[in-house]
């Protein structure tokens, strides 16, 4: 049991710690300042002109600015995401498999979730999860169910995300938090704190 919840852990660790070195290579610290100063001195420009082509100009530099930013953030963010897809295909399913194995089996032993839409419910089932068709009078007159082996789980999204499953996202949050608000160790290229 211990040896599944170090290598959930594990692997959500490396997971955020990849998606925080990524993303920071796309959206290193200091663009937030830049850009921010950009946009502040945009926004003055723009509330202190008087011809309209002059303030079309300046627009179309704001909408480039912004576009250039959100793209930069979304490019991180999806470059970043390759690292969890990886593990979440490969290794991922080798404790998680193992862990849903390892489930007591008998009656009550299992729970149940309902699963009211088709949509909702091939999402589900292409997730992994084991939907099956309930009978007529279960589950609040829902036409399916998502069924998962039970591990005694406590946690509040339980039976669309096991306890394992649980610490495996957690650590990969608190690994990209610790990621991203690790200091850079680049000198600073401002002059005021430069000796």
């Amino acid at each position: 049991m211990l040896l599944h919840y170090a290598g959930a852990i594990g692997l959500g660790i490396a997971a955020g710690a990849a998606f925080a070195w990524l993303w920071l290579r796309v959206v290193p610290h200091d663009l937030h300042r830049r850009f921010w100063s950009a946009m502040s001195q945009l926004a003055r420009e723009m509330l202190s002109v008087d011809e309209g082509r002059e303030f079309l100009r300046l627009y179309g530099r704001l909408a480039k600015l912004l576009a250039r930013y959100v793209g930069r953030n979304l490019g991180g963010t999806l470059l970043g995401c390759l690292p969890m897809i990886v593990i979440l295909f490969t290794a991922a399913p080798l404790v998680f498999e193992s862990w849903d194995a390892r489930a007591p089996e008998g009656a009550g032993l299992e729970r149940t979730a309902r699963c009211a839409s088709p949509g909702w419910c091939t999402l589900f089932a292409s997730l992994g999860f084991e939907v099956v068709e309930a009978a007529p009078g279960e589950l609040g007159g829902a036409p399916y169910a998502v069924t998962r082996p039970s591990h005694g789980d406590v946690n509040p999204l339980w039976p669309f995300l096991s306890d394992l499953e649980a610490a495996f996202f957690l650590a990969f949050i608190v690994s990209t938090f610790v990621g991203l608000l690790w200091p850079s160790r680049k000198p600073s290229l401002n002059p005021a704190t430069t000796p």
